[in-house]
This record gives structure tokens, sequence and C-alpha cells, in this order.
């Protein structure tokens, strides 16, 4: 479960890089193309879903893939560190608990 904390806390910080730095609404889109307001709710509904899991490997393996394809879906994935904190989440999710059945074919591009 720790390393469900962990892997959380690396993917929070991934999408925190998705603002605009301008300090207005949250609901901006970046210049990068990122919408900001649907790229914190994809977290929000990550955490809702890790939780629900609990120590279900196919849950979490799910609730990562669902958020890589939210992320992807909220143009977020073309800001390079956001690319870069999923991808390397996900390489290690695939290296040591998604696996088999539960192998993670979403991807950040």
């Amino acid at each position: 479960m720790l390393q469900l904390k962990v892997i959380s806390a690396a993917m929070a910080l991934s999408l925190h890089g998705c603002s605009n730095g301008s300090g207005s609404d949250s609901s901006d889109t970046t210049a990068s193309g990122c919408n900001v307001a649907v790229g914190q709710a994809c977290m929000t509904a990550y955490q809702s879903a890790i939780e629900a899991a609990g120590t279900d490997t196919a849950g979490t393996c799910a609730a990562v893939a669902a958020y890589v394809n939210c992320v992807q879906d909220s143009d977020c994935c073309s800001d390079v560190g956001i690319k870069q904190g999923l991808d390397s989440v996900v390489d290690s999710m695939s290296q040591s608990v998604c696996t088999g059945d539960n192998a993670i074919s979403a991807t950040c591009t």
C-alpha cells in the first residue's frame, strides 16, 4: 500500500505542472493545451478509484490506466513534465504490479 501512496504522490506532482502560471482561474487552458480543470478532475477521480481499489491489483491497475487516459483526453500529455511523470509511473507499475491480465496499455502521447 505504501508503494501506491508514493505513486499517487508522483502522479499528483506530474499533473501539478499543468498550470498556466498566470494566477488566473484554474479552468484556463495552458499554452501547451492542457485543460487545467479537467486535469485536476482526473486526479480527483484517480484518487477515489485508488481508495476504492484498496489492495485489489486489478482495480489499482485499472485506476492508473483510467488516469492516464483522462490526462491524455485533457490534452495534458503535450506538457513534457506531465508526460515524463506519467510514463515513469506506468513503467514502474508495469514492472512490479500491473502485469499479465492487469497490464496497463494506456499511454500518454
